[in-house]
Parts: C-alpha cells; sequence; structure tokens
C-alpha cells in the first residue's frame, strides 16, 4: 500500500488540537514528532512500575486481534522458515501473539521479552515459550531468529532505534523484524483529538510517528536493510471500543451506556467480528482509517 504524505497543514493541526504537542514535542528532523525533554530511564521505570494497568487480554475480541497479527506475522516467513520459525516478541504483555502464533506454527521456538506485565508466565508455560525479563538477559544467552515483532513498543521509548538496532543483529539472514505504532498524523487525531485511544501524553507516548518520516528516518539509521512501512487499520478490540464508542466520535451513544461491562463486552466482540469489507468503510467514514502505521526490516 503506497503511503501518502500528510496535507501540509496536518502538523499545524495535531499542534493546535492536541495541547501538549507544541510545548513538549520538536521535529527529529526527518518529520516525527519527539518529547523535548526525555524522562531518565529510571524514571520511566518507576512510572510503568506504579501506573502499568493490566489489560483484560483474554477477551475474545483480543484473542482475535492476536491471531490477526500472528498471520500477518508469519506472512513474512519463507516455505522452509514456516517448518520450524524461531520468534521473538519484545513488549509481549500477556504473551497472546505468540499464544496464536503457537497454534499456526506448532513447531516454532518462541521467545518472549516482557519488561512490566508479570502475567505472561501463565500464557508461556501454557505455550512452551521462553521468557526474558529483559533483552541483557535474552542476549547473554544468544540465538537468533527468523521474525522479531513489536506490537506498539517503540512510541515508548526514549531510543527505539538503540533497540532496533540490537534485535536486528539477533535476525537470521533473510529474516525479518516487524513493528507497529499509532499513526499520530492519521485524520481520527485531527478530527477527535482529545478522544483519540492512542492520544497518550507522556511520559506515555514519547514520540509520535507519522508513515513517510518513519521510513525516511529508518532507511538513513539502517542503509543495509530492506525497509518498508504502510499504514493499516487496527482491529485492536480496545482501540475499536474507545473509537466507536466514545461520545465525540458517535453522538448517539448516551455515555452512561459506556460504562456498562456488558455494554463494552457487546462493543468489543462485534467490533473483532466484522468483515473488513464491512468494517473498513466505517472507518474511513468515521475518519480512523490509517490509524497504525507497519513497518518490516529484512536483512
Amino acid at each position: 500500500m503506497k503511503v501518502q504524505d500528510p496535507p501540509k497543514h496536518s502538523a499545524k493541526l495535531l499542534r493546535e488540537r492536541i495541547p501538549y504537542a507544541l510545548e513538549l514535542f520538536e521535529d527529529d528532523g526527518f518529520g516525527n514528532r519527539v518529547l523535548k525533554s526525555m524522562p531518565t530511564p529510571s524514571e520511566l521505570d518507576r512510572f510503568y512500575a506504579t501506573n502499568f494497568s493490566r489489560q483484560s487480554y483474554e477477551r475474545f475480541g483480543k484473542k482475535l486481534e492476536a491471531l490477526r497479527r500472528a498471520w500477518f506475522g508469519r506472512s513474512f516467513l519463507s516455505k522452509s522458515q514456516k517448518l520450524r520459525p524461531a520468534v521473538l516478541e519484545v513488549g509481549s504483555g500477556n504473551g497472546q501473539f505468540l499464544a496464536a502464533f503457537r497454534k499456526l506454527s506448532p513447531n516454532a521456538g518462541l521467545s518472549a521479552v516482557e519488561f512490566v506485565n508479570p502475567d505472561l508466565k501463565k500464557v508461556a508455560s501454557q505455550n512452551q515459550i521462553d521468557c526474558f525479563s529483559s533483552l541483557e538477559e535474552l542476549e547473554m544467552r544468544g540465538g537468533s531468529f527468523d521474525l522479531i515483532a513489536l506490537w506498539h513498543v517503540l512510541e515508548h521509548l526514549a531510543d527505539p532505534w538503540s533497540l532496533i538496532r540490537r534485535l536486528t543483529k539477533l535476525l537470521k539472514q533473510e529474516g525479518a523484524l516487524v513493528f507497529s505504532t499509532p499513526n499520530m498524523f492519521c485524520p481520527g487525531v485531527l478530527r477527535y483529538p482529545s478522544s483519540w485511544p492512542w492520544n497518550q501524553p507522556p511520559p506515555i507516548h514519547l514520540w509520535h510517528f507519522h508513515p513517510k518520516a518513519l521510513e525516511r528516518r529508518l532507511h538513513s539509521e539502517f542503509p543495509d536493510c530492506g525497509i518498508r512501512a504502510f499504514t493499516r487499520e487496527s482491529r485492536d478490540a480496545n482501540f475499536l471500543f474507545d473509537a466507536f464508542v466514545r461520545p465525540q466520535v458517535l453522538n448517539f451513544v448516551p455515555f452512561s451506556a459506556t460504562k456498562n461491562l456488558r455494554f463494552q463486552s457487546v462493543v468489543r466482540l462485534t467490533a473483532a467480528c466484522f468483515n473488513e469489507t464491512i468494517l473498513n468503510p466505517i472507518l474511513r467514514q468515521k475518519g480512523l482509517f490509517g490509524s497504525e502505521i507497519v513497518a518490516i526490516l529484512k536483512r
């Protein structure tokens, strides 16, 4: 899919409609927005240790999105790689992506690096996933991978390029590194800035990426890799729920109803089960199209 440059006024609108964007973020020289004053690693560790809220990855919608990501990631493997792929996920959450990958590739060797979520161990034990609490621990053990995946991780890091550089060294020849991140220049951000589900202020999101700018930065940082970046529609159940039921997006949904857990479950399940031919026109109509950037680096 060809990546389109944003309208020339979009960066200005982004700064106007997201108050902290102008004061706290600056251009990185490629068109992405980066936090001017980065928190220290110890400050970030303390923040996530005290503010991390566990998501219910057991919901059916979350499992469907994990399966979709697993199919997507597996599509970058060659026929021979699919027989017994070595797969690493960094920032694994509860490990549902790797659990879904196990269903598609029973003989896969699965590894996870998770810095925050202690609930990964339960899923890992059920799906034969090797768990590491830090990248250093994984690097000490050694090994290489056919596929490395990061889903919505880089925007949380002060120096995402350093992490990508370390991970590319762990790729096998013809291996692929795949990651996704919010598209903070998509129409939905400009249309619904105060209710955009991924509009997270610092120190949660430290980067605001634009698809073209991200691709330019990746080419500059990793000239020896094959690189492709494009936008797609997120089918993450929590994103779809937030985007569809916030009053600014769908005015006819009573705000009180959005607090009802049963109502939330119905919306998440319905959104997750929508066929893309049905859901995509709705997303496009609501300005939610191209909400996620996906990039692939290949050795």
